[in-house]
């Protein structure tokens, strides 16, 4: 079981992201063998690292990136979908290690995803954030009108949490609570007409 885990995974989801989506589209417009193989070894190694990271918004992230560079090839090599899938439709081996193929990544992908989910750091929807989002409460109820003040939060987190073990964090995970807390109603309600 994998238990390791990258430090300040969402920003590292994000450098690893912008990397693989360089890589991706250098890859499929590679014209040398060697050159598509490092570019697929290197894309194979930032996806294990993606993955590692356990952030889930870097997953989202690589998945609709990784959906936007197929269309995107797509589109610019103006390739027929329809067209090309009734071709592999004729050779039914072609066609039945498609569909098979599809079925196991799917599956193993499903798999990691599940097995990820169960990651310690991986609380309920409401839980998961309770570390930041009660200390972000607390400060807004003692500050509601104008807040603490802004890049404060770090500050309200380090009195309601010993560092270490727990880190150093500038916001509250949460824009509209991170809001609340540093610049209270009024600043909430200046944000609804920026």
């Amino acid at each position: 079981e994998v238990s390791y885990r990258l430090s300040s995974p969402n920003v590292q989801a994000w450098n690893l992201n912008a990397l693989l989506m360089l890589t991706g589209g250098r890859l499929v417009f590679s014209k040398t063998k060697i050159s598509r193989l490092i570019l697929f070894w290197f894309s194979l190694s930032i996806i294990g690292l993606l993955y590692l990271s356990s952030s889930r918004s870097g997953w989202i992230a690589t998945g609709v990136g990784l959906i936007v560079l197929v269309y995107s090839y797509i589109r610019i090599q103006k390739i027929n979908l329809l067209e090309k899938l009734n071709e592999i439709k004729k050779n039914k081996v072609w066609f039945v290690l498609l569909i098979l193929f599809f079925a196991i990544a799917l599956a193993l992908g499903g798999y990691l995803l599940y097995r990820q989910a169960l990651h310690p750091s991986h609380g309920s929807l409401f839980r998961s954030r309770y570390e930041f989002w009660e200390p972000a409460i607390k400060v807004f109820i003692s500050n509601p009108i104008f807040g603490q003040g802004l890049f404060t939060f770090s500050s309200a987190l380090l009195s309601a949490h010993s560092t270490p073990p727990f880190g150093i964090y500038l916001h509250a995970h949460s824009i509209p609570l991170t809001l609340a807390a540093e610049t209270g109603l009024v600043g909430v309600g200046l944000s609804g007409f920026f």
